[in-house]
């Protein structure tokens, strides 16, 4: 695939689209910019096959970079001869994504939902709300659902703050865009607006101070701060007001301002979020609250509801479910790619056997970006713990019965003593389970939970092939 990138200059440009695709999980091939001579900047990347679904993802993360104008994802070759049907499928709206969602194509949670409002209206001065749990479970999308169709009465001003946006930014643009999110979220006659980032850098505290006491529009009502993936808060530097004194300014907040509520979110082991030293002011007294898989219904509506050109028959509606476990992110990805061929290839039912033939044509083509949260990528394990716990899950796939279980005996027994020995590997198999990648019965009996996760395991990964690779 080809990127290309439309951009006024400027400095740090490179390292900031560098970073949004190493965080997508795509390599690059190649790498050409151009300065033009209005002073924009060209930027060609050639990188490995882009599925539909990752490429709208890309596209957002990079459009969301500061000064880019245009960004493009195009093929360098097509898969496929071009006919003029497949011209035609190329421009139809995937109704799947694995964006964030919210409205329509929102479904389940009503009880995640009911529980972070009772949660909110019971907390104590100095008491927080942390919504936790795996990556990629949803819990943005519970929270932009709960901001925009829940909490949006007349009592409450609920302001989002997404943390991956402003990661490696300074501290004095937290606070702006905390200011940002509270304006956006204030009913349409205020007249309160965002400061000048220039105006910020004065004073960044106090204008923020200012701000919460002197806007009409906040008074006699409940300011709920929504801070999604917050241990991102340690990658802010420090510009103007350092994140500790932000810290002791939130703590007195909390504790003393009637009508303010703050909802950390983060994915990854529980224990571990609690340690996270830039936001312990707020998670010494906190309310937690795990968020998992959709139960059967919300999934079998997220697959149906939104494939109007094509129709799931019951067996591969029943399969889908058992191979995601209810998962969204596997639920949205892997439908979104079924109806992208069903398009393109002219099929109107979705059965047992197409779902099969997808699988085994594309599921082992697919890269790690789309897995490597289940060891751990992106929740602040070091790569070499990260490269140990893949290790486990090779082994439990290596390992595995009909039925998908594994006992502890068995998994030392695919070699892994060679890395681990059983002291290191029960931490890893505990922390797997902890951040629901693993199931355990009361047996200590282990099994991957997402099927398709397994499948693609046994299709790219063995053991003997992860020890080398640890060992090299």
């Amino acid at each position: 695939m080809e990127i290309k990138i439309l951009s006024l200059d400027r400095p740090g440009l490179v390292r900031d689209i560098s970073v949004v695709i190493a965080e997508t999980g795509l390599g690059m091939n190649s790498f050409h910019a151009d300065r033009m001579p209005d002073g924009s900047a060209q930027i060609q990347i050639g990188s490995g096959e882009i599925p539909l679904l990752q490429r709208e993802h890309l596209i957002k993360r990079l459009q969301g970079i500061n000064s880019v104008r245009t960004v493009e994802v195009n093929p360098i070759s097509q898969p496929w001869r071009m006919t003029e049907h497949s011209v035609l499928a190329r421009h139809l709206t995937n109704p799947y994504t694995l964006r964030p969602v919210s409205g329509e194509r929102f479904y389940g949670r009503s009880d995640e939902l009911r529980i972070l409002v009772n949660n909110l209206r019971d907390v104590q001065p100095g008491e927080a709300v942390l919504l936790w749990g795996p990556r990629r479970i949803g819990k943005t999308s519970l929270l932009l659902r709960f901001q925009r169709h829940v909490m949006s009465g007349e009592d409450y001003v609920v302001a989002f703050i997404d943390m991956q946006s402003l990661s490696g930014r300074s501290t004095t643009m937290f606070l702006r865009d905390i200011v940002k999110a509270i304006v956006k979220s204030l009913p349409g006659e205020s007249s309160a607006k965002a400061p000048s980032l220039a105006r910020m850098k004065r004073d960044p505290l106090g204008y923020f101070r200012g701000f919460l006491g002197n806007v009409p529009a906040l008074r006699d009502k409940h300011l709920v701060l929504i801070i999604d993936e917050f241990q991102l808060l340690s990658d802010l530097v420090d510009e103007q007001v350092t994140l500790a004194d932000i810290n002791r300014y939130f703590r007195s907040l909390i504790q003393h301002r009637h009508g303010l509520s703050i909802v950390f979110s983060g994915g990854g082991v529980l224990e571990n979020l609690l340690r996270q030293p830039d936001a312990s002011f707020m998670l010494e007294l906190a309310r937690h609250q795990e968020i998992g898989c959709l139960d059967e219904t919300a999934a079998r509506q997220l697959i149906v509801e939104p494939a109007h050109r094509a129709h799931y028959d019951e067996i591969a509606v029943g399969r889908l479910m058992a191979l995601t476990a209810g998962h969204p992110y596997y639920l949205q990805w892997l439908c979104g790619e079924l109806v992208a061929r069903a398009d393109r290839d002219e099929q109107q039912t979705i059965n047992g056997r197409y779902l099969q033939n997808t699988l085994a044509d594309w599921l082992p083509n697919q890269g790690e970006q789309f897995f490597s949260h289940l060891w751990g990528y992106g929740i602040g394990f070091e790569r070499s713990v990260q490269q140990e716990y893949k290790l486990v899950l090779t082994a439990v796939t290596a390992q595995a019965n009909e039925a998908r279980w594994v006992t502890f005996d068995q998994i030392c027994r695919s070699g892994i003593a060679v890395i681990m020995d059983e002291s290191r590997l029960w931490r890893a198999l505990r922390d797997l389970v902890k951040m629901g990648t693993l199931d355990a019965d009361r047996n200590a009996h282990y099994r991957i939970k997402i099927a398709l996760c397994e499948q693609w395991l046994r299709g790219n990964y063995s053991v003997e092939q992860m020890i080398r690779e640890i060992q090299w």
